[in-house]
């Protein structure tokens, strides 16, 4: 098992978002990250995936993901 496998059973795509103050709703939906999102279309459990743009992934794509936005956003200020 590699740190990637052992991190993926420890934590999920729902902890991830929700650790970069995406709001998740119980039913696991919430705006998407990747494209302007006015209505929930990104199912957010172990995995994500956006019925709207398509993003998807684990919890590594995803923290990933965040990681990036959260650099750009740093470098615009």
């Amino acid at each position: 098992m590699n740190l990637f496998q052992a991190v993926k059973e420890k934590i999920n795509a729902r902890a991830v978002a929700k650790h970069y103050g995406v709001k998740v709703k119980s039913n696991g939906m919430a705006c998407c990250l990747f494209h302007n999102d006015k209505h929930p279309s990104l199912k957010v459990d172990e995995y994500y995936h956006c019925f709207a743009c398509g993003a998807s992934g684990d919890a590594i794509d995803l923290w990933q993901e965040c990681l990036d936005c959260h650099s750009m956003m740093q470098h615009k200020n």
